[in-house]
């Protein structure tokens, strides 16, 4: 009687410490007052020109954020962190699930952000959104994919279309640990924001969402870099202000991936 009730006891605490870190853990780094805004729901951003990851979680997906950053030496960057609440979800299944919505792009479509320049009104962000089979085949759309097991890689192929950087094809790598998800993006296309100035050649730029739950929720951490600073602040009376613009999909997306895992 007392060795199962010892086993059951084993598998309570097992079920509730598979993913054991909790924040001051995994973020050394945060001060009191940083792990309290992350617990609130508010993001912490930062873009300065030191160009030092502040909010990059330690963990074993994270080294492929730095070694980018340290080996590919962009001159712009912007990192945002949030905590969101855990789904109320089986233990065993969680990953899989924020794996098989992280990877929802078709549902991406349609998003919006409150635009200031506009009255402080929802605009569109995203207007088209979609996997295709083949960077080779434009036309070749597909569905999301959706996983009964999660791989440890997979490369796919999307296209968005968004009212800053019109439509891009983009390369997604999906990264994946026994407690982690990293979803690694870079651009098949050239990108220029509004028609005007080019952000980007092909393959300058670089995105990464990192997910890992923790004691408190899911944290997810995301870091954008764009190689090259574009030649031009401001032309024909537009702004050009990349980071400010990855930052917001970042938020949006961010925002997205929290809504679609409410259970």
């Amino acid at each position: 009687m007392r060795s199962k009730i010892f086993i059951l006891f084993f598998l309570l605490i097992f079920h509730f410490n598979a993913f054991s870190e909790s924040l001051s853990g995994i973020l050394p780094q945060l001060n009191q007052t940083e792990i309290s805004q992350l617990q609130q729901g508010d993001y912490l951003k930062n873009s300065s020109g030191d160009h030092l990851l502040e909010y990059l979680p330690s963990g074993e997906l994270s080294r492929t954020i730095k070694t980018y950053q340290k080996t590919k030496t962009p001159e712009l960057f912007i990192e945002v962190l949030c905590l969101i609440p855990r789904p109320d979800i089986r233990q065993e299944e969680l990953l899989l699930f924020l794996f098989n919505n992280i990877g929802a792009v078709s549902d991406q479509e349609g998003l919006e952000y409150r635009s200031y320049n506009r009255g402080n009104k929802m605009y569109p962000l995203i207007v088209k959104s979609w996997y295709i089979e083949d960077p080779d085949k434009k036309n070749s759309i597909i569905p999301d994919p959706v996983k009964n097991a999660m791989p440890s890689e997979e490369t796919r192929y999307v296209f968005q279309k968004d009212t800053t950087f019109g439509g891009n094809y983009y390369k997604h790598r999906y990264i994946t640990t026994k407690n982690e998800i990293l979803l690694d993006i870079s651009n098949l296309s050239e990108m220029s924001a509004k028609g005007l100035v080019k952000i980007a050649e092909e393959g300058e730029l670089q995105m990464f969402f990192l997910l890992i739950p923790v004691n408190e929720g899911i944290l997810c951490y995301s870091a954008a870099f764009i190689r090259k600073k574009p030649p031009y602040d401001e032309i024909m009376g537009y702004k050009v202000n990349p980071v400010g613009s990855f930052e917001k999909r970042v938020k949006v997306i961010m925002d997205w991936f929290q809504n679609r895992i409410k259970r």
